[in-house]
């Protein structure tokens, strides 16, 4: 039975080189794609991350407004203090801490939605992205597209560099 599982495993080494060798001839196709770049060019990703800016410029304008609000708030205690009663010098003060301290929350709860903003049109995108590099695989015959900063290359050439090839895509899709 030793000798059975000799003969056995001889032969799939063979095979198994046969197959290695055979795969080694044939034709491998790669190239790589700039996710980054796809994402700030294409006009799909300028259109999402404008969105995205937009919301952002909103956000900024309500807390700039806020800050305003109470810098105002602020400079009347300044003129009145000499005239106010220590309780009510305290109590304006007060209301400004506590303004204070909402607009911190506030800016905080804004920075966290824009962050899940920008995730889920991130997402949205890559997977549209992802799509057009595996279509633009198949159709091309490529064995593997690697993306440029996530697959550490530190070097490719210009010709494996399919990223504006992407951006096309991208760009006739919507």
């Amino acid at each position: 039975m030793e000798v059975g599982k000799k003969a056995f495993f001889a032969v799939l080494a063979v095979l198994l080189g046969l197959l290695l060798a055979g795969a080694a001839k044939a034709q491998m196709k790669v190239g790589f794609v700039d996710m980054q770049q796809v994402v700030t060019k294409s006009k799909p990703g300028k259109a999402a991350l404008d969105k995205l800016k937009a919301e952002a410029s909103k956000k900024q304008e309500e807390v700039k407004a806020k800050e305003q609000e109470i810098a105002k708030a602020e400079e009347e205690l300044q003129k009145q203090s000499a005239v106010l009663s220590d309780v009510a010098r305290r109590e304006k003060d007060e209301a400004i801490q506590r303004k204070k301290r909402d607009l911190r929350r506030i800016a905080e709860d804004y920075s966290r939605d824009l962050a899940a903003r920008e995730n889920e049109l991130l997402v949205d995108l890559q997977r549209d992205i992802l799509a057009a590099v595996r279509d633009y695989g198949k159709e091309k015959g490529y064995t593997l597209i690697i993306e440029r900063n996530q697959g550490g290359i530190m070097y490719g050439a210009d010709a494996l560099d399919l990223t504006q090839d992407i951006i096309e895509r991208m760009d006739k899709k919507k």
